[in-house]
């Protein structure tokens, strides 16, 4: 079968959620939240003169933004 893989019963919780339990990120993020600036950095800099430094650099201003509000 094509598609998502479904998860089986008894399988882990989705992802996210005990990340959120352990408030290592906000309760409301997403999967898709996640993967949506990862892919975004990825393309912004996919042509910098160091792409590797300038993801890691994006990456942690937006890990700064999804964190849990305290």
């Amino acid at each position: 079968m094509r598609g998502r893989p479904r998860a089986r019963a008894g399988s882990a919780e989705p992802p996210l959620r005990g990340t959120a339990r352990a408030s290592a990120v906000a309760p409301d993020v997403t999967v898709a939240d996640l993967v949506t600036p990862v892919t975004g950095i990825t393309l912004a800099t996919e042509q910098h003169p160091d792409p590797v430094a300038g993801a890691h650099r994006l990456l942690e201003l937006t890990g700064a933004g999804i964190g849990p509000r305290r």
